[in-house]
């Protein structure tokens, strides 16, 4: 949320971000993919912003031309308009939230194993490791243990 802010000050864009809203939603959608085996990786989490932004930029984008339509239709003039600003809410998440479990169900259903679960067997990379942190009081990377968990067919 942070780098979507900083883009949008430095291209002077203004963004309306519902970030309690948002981070609230990010517990519960980490809380259920977590149940599934199924949490978003780094790459997936900035995808969906990049896609939650674009879509709140869509949604104004045509509002500001349903405006501007309604405006010309009763005759106004459009001399000091102001577009609709984009607002980033949690039913973008949402609606990304959905496509992915779909399309992740269709692979399942596709191929007999899941996305993380092919890659593993084609020795592309393996999702099932987790770094555990070394002994108490040490904050070494070096003294991290990696531990390979397995998940199995889902």
């Amino acid at each position: 949320m942070k780098r979507l802010k900083e883009k949008k000050d430095r291209r002077k864009e203004k963004m309306i971000i519902d970030e309690r809203a948002i981070f609230e939603y990010a517990k519960e959608h980490y809380d259920e993919t977590y149940r599934h085996k199924a949490n978003w990786n780094g790459r997936q989490i900035r995808n969906a912003f990049q896609t939650a932004a674009a879509m709140a930029e869509y949604d104004a984008l045509v509002k500001t031309n349903k405006r501007k339509d309604d405006m010309k239709k009763s005759a106004q003039l459009l001399t000091g308009f102001v577009p609709t600003e984009s607002v980033l809410e949690i039913d973008h998440f949402k609606t990304i939230s959905k496509a992915t479990w779909q399309f992740d169900d269709y692979i399942r259903q596709t191929k007999g194993f899941t996305d993380d679960h092919l890659a593993h067997l084609n020795e592309e990379r393996n999702d099932n490791i987790r770094v555990t942190p070394g002994p108490p009081g040490r904050n070494d990377r070096s003294t991290n243990r990696v531990s390979l968990t397995s998940r199995g067919k889902h």
